[in-house]
């Protein structure tokens, strides 16, 4: 169904809290897009990198950049949201494709800050899978609503992670696509046994496929 994958992050600032209209503002903005492009047999064919200037914060606070890098020298001359979302629509181009992110937090952030900023969303950024709620599935850490972070997830299958280059948008888009590209082809599913046996658990009574089926098939339809 899909000849072109793509797995994006965002890196977000957030809203001058001293605004005295920051009460009807969106908490964040979107400064840095980062994503991966494969083509259809998973191969990584393309990568994109592009900062964003904020305008509902003139500054992107220490702590921010602590955490990402980014400083308010490396947005402050950037594109808009707008422009930086024109450049990123026509580097996926119009081939059929899907976004993948980890968690559906970068979706809800597209449409929050493109609706007060009154931007279109371009039509191929809409057809988005949250990756992190596949994973949960797929590897039994769902239950009871749990998460994992990206770092656990890709360490829990012994991806190398070079924790002082996490938050930056690129790199994550990296490191969730080598998460991401082993359940794409069905390799993961020897990962999961290598897994279980390193750490004992419990035995399984049943197939994966009596467990999630349907979110197998979902997930082989919007990938295959």
């Amino acid at each position: 169904m899909y000849n072109r994958h793509i797995i994006i992050d965002f890196e977000m600032n957030p809203v001058d809290g001293k605004r005295k209209d920051a009460h009807l503002l969106p908490k964040n903005e979107i400064i840095q897009i980062g994503a991966i492009k494969l083509d259809e047999e998973y191969n990584v064919v393309d990568r994109f990198n592009a900062f964003v200037c904020p305008q509902l914060n003139s500054k992107v606070p220490r702590h921010i950049t602590k955490i990402t890098g980014i400083t308010t020298e490396m947005v402050v001359n950037a594109g808009t949201l707008e422009d930086v979302l024109k450049a990123f629509s026509e580097w996926m181009g119009e081939e059929r494709l899907r976004i993948y992110a980890w968690s559906e937090n970068d979706l809800q952030q597209l449409k929050e800050e493109c609706a007060f900023k009154g931007i279109q969303i371009p039509d191929n950024m809409r057809h988005w899978l949250d990756f992190q709620a596949v994973y949960g599935v797929l590897t039994r850490l769902s239950r009871k609503g749990r998460k994992i972070s990206l770092t656990a997830a890709a360490e829990r299958f012994c991806i190398d992670v070079d924790r002082q280059s996490l938050h930056n948008a690129l790199y994550d888009a990296e490191l969730t696509t080598k998460l991401l590209v082993p359940f794409l082809n069905g390799e993961y599913i020897a990962l999961m046994e290598l897994y279980r046996v390193n750490t004992k658990p419990e035995p399984m009574t049943q197939t994966i496929g009596d467990r999630w089926g349907d979110m197998l098939r979902q997930f082989a339809a919007q990938t295959c």
